[in-house]
């Protein structure tokens, strides 16, 4: 019986509803809007029928805000809304105002905050990213269609006190192919608007196919022709920089920046405390380009660098061997690519 009532369709339809009938009517709106959510179309149908949506007044007020949506409608829509919802009008919470409309599960907040108490700190950070990663994935491309994938810039860690650059590890996190396949580190300063990991508490930045060409010291594929960028960020500190891409034009509309900058939030608790730099700490310098640095990789390998320190310093671990390679070729390219300037 329960079951029957809950599947009899509604003794009525609320005048937004009827109003927001009449706009998808348009199927090039409809489509349009339900891009900009981040939603399936068949959602925003259902609400017209008579199905309430989650968290309806702040779901309501993204729909109504959504650049496709008719202005010759916006009033009425308004003001019926707000006959059924007497806070529609009212100001938005502004903690709530940056949250994505089609959000993460609770049940991963927790799945999350429970592999951060439990897992032994040697695991943390690939446990957490490959987590997280995941959820992403399926969140945001679970079909494959749109070839999301991700990967992360790390701050080099200084031989001093000053950050001078980010690399691109050859480890890449996530279950897909990383959007930079690489196999040795690329090194990235102020020849790039990657460089800027200034803390944030808005949307990422977002790089068009021909921004993302126009990189010189990262050569990303043909097929990545839309980017995000987020820093990965902790208490006004920064370990890197997180990078979202997609083989789709555009596909980064303001939903899908909003889902991709949560997780961003979440991967910072990957990172150890000592990852994070203040903003005062970075001072990056100009690198060449990536083509320059598969030469001089060519000419002297990464893992040869390794090597020849591990010679002289057998009583290091091999996390520390790699920080002095890192450090050797950041100086060695760091020249070159200022006099390039």
């Amino acid at each position: 019986m329960g079951d029957e009532s809950r599947n009899k369709p509604p003794q009525s339809i609320a005048e937004w509803q009827q109003i927001l009938g009449q706009i998808i009517e348009n199927e090039q709106i409809l489509f349009a809007l339900a891009d900009e959510l981040g939603i399936h179309q068949d959602t925003i149908k259902r609400w017209t029928q008579g199905t309430i949506p989650r968290n309806a007044v702040r779901m309501l007020r993204a729909l109504c805000s959504a650049s496709s949506f008719p202005s010759d409608f916006r009033g009425a829509f308004v003001e019926a809304v707000s006959k059924s919802y007497p806070d529609f009008g009212q100001a938005p919470n502004p903690l709530l105002e940056n949250i994505p409309v089609k959000e993460i599960p609770s049940i991963f907040y927790s799945q999350i905050y429970r592999s951060f108490a439990y897992v032994a700190e040697d695991l943390l950070f690939w446990t957490l990213t490959s987590t997280i990663t995941h959820q992403m994935f399926g969140h945001l491309d679970a079909d494959q269609a749109a070839g999301v994938s991700a990967m992360i810039l790390l701050c080099t860690p200084p031989a001093r006190d000053c950050v001078q650059s980010l690399y691109a590890p050859v480890k890449q996190i996530g279950e897909r192919p990383s959007p930079l396949p690489i196999n040795f580190p690329h090194l990235v300063g102020l020849e790039s608007p990657l460089a800027d990991i200034t803390p944030r508490y808005q949307r990422p930045a977002i790089f068009s196919e021909q921004d993302i060409r126009a990189f010189t010291s990262l050569s990303f594929p043909a097929e990545v022709i839309s980017l995000l960028s987020i820093p990965i960020q902790r208490r006004g500190k920064v370990a890197g920089c997180f990078l979202v891409s997609s083989c789709k034009q555009s596909y980064w509309n303001d939903q899908r920046s909003l889902v991709a900058y949560e997780y961003s939030l979440l991967l910072g608790l990957a990172f150890r405390d000592q990852d994070f730099y203040a903003r005062e700490q970075l001072c990056f310098g100009s690198f060449p380009s990536a083509a320059f640095q598969r030469q001089e990789e060519q000419r002297y390998p990464f893992r040869q660098r390794v090597r020849n320190l591990w010679r002289e310093r057998h009583h290091l671990s091999n996390e520390q061997l790699e920080i002095l390679a890192l450090q050797g070729l950041e100086q060695n390219l760091l020249g070159i690519g200022e006099k390039n300037e």
